[in-house]
């Protein structure tokens, strides 16, 4: 897993860094439909 890390534009940025959840999120794939229910209107 990555860890993205912030440019200094901040104090509190310096030093930042978190987490980059890109191998367990894929953006290509599109949601299961048996698992998705319809929004009321």
């Amino acid at each position: 897993m990555g860890i993205r890390q912030y440019k200094p534009v901040t104090a509190g940025r310096r030093q930042g860094s978190v987490s980059d959840f890109a191998e367990i999120t894929d953006r290509k794939k599109k949601p299961e439909k048996s698992l998705l229910l319809p929004k009321p209107k």
